[in-house]
């Protein structure tokens, strides 16, 4: 048995999806890409998936990671291609590898955001009105609910 790491992309329509469809999304994907999986042992034995930071709902990404874990001697290739035989529109396999790191080492998550604004007036505001936020001594967030 060995670990495979799974790079994903989530974009269009699958933004919509959540983690927890995700994980049957991909639990489904995996038996139908007939990858020799390694079972949890026990009464109700399922494949091995475990998945590094939850996306948010109706966020699009490059960059998801899953883990799963093989028996046999498939290589990260055959899987890379088995899987992308059967995913859904949107949901991409970007690469396969030998992990590096264990899931539970992976303590935070970098992103990237992009503004779009109508014209140069509203990106200039919004930009003096940042720079006058971090500027600030301290910033006052008020929680409803």
């Amino acid at each position: 048995m060995r670990c495979v790491r799974i790079r994903f992309s989530k974009t269009g329509r699958m933004i919509y999806i959540s983690h927890l469809d995700i994980n049957r999304l991909m639990t489904r994907a995996v038996r139908r890409a007939k990858l020799p999986m390694w079972y949890t042992e026990g009464f109700n034995p399922h494949p091995y998936i475990a998945f590094a930071l939850p996306l948010s709902l109706g966020q699009s990404s490059e960059c998801e990671y899953m883990d799963i874990r093989i028996e046999g001697d498939m290589t990260n290739a055959q899987v890379e291609e088995s899987l992308r035989a059967v995913m859904p529109e949107d949901i991409g396999v970007v690469s396969v590898a030998d992990p590096v790191f264990s899931p539970n080492e992976i303590v935070s998550a970098k992103y990237g955001v992009t503004l779009d604004f109508e014209n140069s007036d509203e990106a200039e505001n919004f930009y003096y009105s940042a720079m006058a936020l971090l500027d600030g001594n301290e910033l006052v967030a008020e929680k409803n609910g």
